[in-house]
C-alpha cells in the first residue's frame, strides 16, 4: 500500500503539467534462480518546462526499503542551478542539497548548500548543513567548506591545489595543502612521469607531511603497455618503515588483462592474477570467486531487430579445484532490445543463478 501511495503522489506531482511532455523510465531485476524474488525496481520521471528539467525518481529493493528523490535544474540568469531532496520509504525526510554554479572568464566556481538530517558532515548527531565554496582557475583549486550543527556555521577546512606545475625533463608535479578548524591538516607534493626506465616504465612519487607523520608513495607506471591491449596490475614491495628505513625490494606483479577489440564493441579479454587475493586493488567489484584466478571473456553486440543495440558477454573463469580444464564456472550477460522501448536482460552464472530484468522507456 505505502508503494502504490508513493508512486501515485510522483505522478500527482507531475500530473499539473499534462504528460505531453513527460519522459521516463521503469526498470526491474529479479531473481529467477535459487528462488524467485525482487532485487530492486526503479521508476524515474522527467519533465521539462521553461528551460528547467524536474526529475523524480522511486526506488524499492526486495528487502522492503524505498528511496524517494526529487530534482529540478535549469538556469537562473549566469548561474546554472541543481537542487534534489531524498526521502525515505516512510516518507521521511532525509537529506537536501542546492547548488548555483558561473563559469566566466576561465574561472569555475559554485556555491553548494547540503542538509542532513540525521549528523554528518562533521556533526555527531541531529541535522546537520555544510556550505561549500569552490573556485578554480587553471592551475589553482580553491575548495572551502563550513558546517552547522545547529549551533552557527563555523569554518571546517579548507583544500588549495596548484595541478600539473612544470618542473623539468616533461615531469610534472601537483602540490596540496590542506588546513581544518583545528590548523593545519597536511601538505602533500605529487611528481608524475619521474624515473624513466625505458619502454614507457616511469614513476609517480609523492610525499604527504601530516602533524605527526611523513608519508612516501612510490607508484610504478606502465604507459607503454597500458596504451595498447594489455594492462599490467602491479605494485611495489617493500620493507621496513614507520619508524625504520623503508626497502624497495621489487616491483610486485598481480596480474594482468589483455583486451583485443575485433570490432566496433565485439572483444575477447583475458585476466589472469598471480595473486587473486590482490584482485581488489585493481577491480570493485571483485570478478573472482574464492579460489578462481582467471577467466576469459567473450562480448558481442550489434543492432537490435526493433532498434537500439543489443549486447551479449560470456565469461568463464577458472581455479585449481580440478574441474575440466580448471573451469569453474560459466557466466553471461544479455541485453536485448524487443521494442525500440523496451530491452530484457538476462544473466546467469553456473552453477544456480538466473536474474531477469528490464528497462522501459517512455
Amino acid at each position: 500500500m505505502k508503494r502504490a501511495l508513493a508512486i501515485g503522489l510522483i505522478l500527482c506531482m507531475f500530473g499539473f503539467a499534462g504528460f505531453a511532455q513527460l519522459t521516463g523510465s521503469w526498470s526491474a531485476n529479479l531473481n529467477i534462480l535459487p528462488a524467485v524474488g525482487l532485487v530492486n525496481t526503479t521508476l524515474a520521471l522527467k519533465y521539462t518546462v521553461a528551460g528547467w528539467t524536474v526529475t523524480s525518481t522511486a526506488k524499492f529493493t526486495g528487502a522492503g526499503s524505498a528511496t524517494l528523490t526529487f530534482g529540478a535544474s535549469g538556469a537562473l540568469g549566469p548561474l546554472t542551478v541543481t537542487g534534489n531532496m531524498a526521502f525515505d520509504g516512510t516518507p521521511a525526510y532525509v537529506s537536501a542539497d542546492i547548488k548555483a554554479a558561473l563559469s566566466f572568464a576561465g574561472i569555475d566556481g559554485y556555491l553548494q548548500v547540503k542538509h542532513k538530517a540525521a549528523g554528518d558532515y562533521g556533526c555527531q548527531t541531529g541535522p546537520s548543513m555544510l556550505y561549500t565554496v569552490y573556485a578554480k582557475a587553471a592551475p589553482v583549486t580553491l575548495t572551502v567548506n563550513f558546517n552547522d550543527c545547529c549551533t552557527g556555521i563555523a569554518f571546517k577546512d579548507l583544500t588549495l591545489t596548484l595541478t600539473g606545475l612544470g618542473l623539468c625533463c616533461g615531469v610534472t608535479y601537483d602540490v596540496t595543502f590542506y588546513f581544518t578548524k583545528a590548523g593545519f591538516g597536511y601538505f602533500e607534493l605529487t611528481a608524475k612521469d619521474i624515473f624513466p626506465i625505458c619502454c614507457g616504465i616511469s614513476f609517480d612519487a609523492g610525499v604527504k607531511f601530516e602533524t605527526d607523520a611523513k608519508t612516501v608513495t612510490l607508484t610504478p607506471k606502465f604507459a607503454g603497455f597500458g596504451e595498447a591491449c594489455f594492462e599490467l596490475y602491479a605494485d611495489i614491495a617493500t620493507e621496513g618503515g614507520v619508524g625504520e628505513d623503508l626497502y624497495l625490494n621489487a616491483i610486485r606483479i598481480d596480474g594482468w588483462k589483455i583486451k583485443c577489440t575485433l570490432a566496433d564493441c565485439n572483444y575477447v579479454e583475458f585476466v589472469t592474477f598471480l595473486s587473486p587475493e590482490n584482485a581488489g586493488l585493481y577491480f570493485d567489484p571483485v570478478p573472482f570467486k574464492p579460489g578462481e584466478f582467471e577467466y576469459i571473456k567473450l562480448g558481442f553486440c550489434g543492432p537490435g531487430c526493433c532498434g537500439g543495440t543489443y549486447s551479449v558477454d560470456i565469461a568463464v573463469y577458472f581455479d585449481n579445484a580440478g574441474g575440466l580444464f580448471g573451469i569453474s564456472r560459466l557466466g553471461a550477460n544479455m541485453s536485448i532490445p524487443v521494442m525500440a522501448n523496451f530491452t530484457v536482460k538476462v544473466g546467469f552464472a553456473t552453477p544456480d543463478t538466473l536474474t531477469l530484468g528490464w528497462t522501459f522507456t517512455f
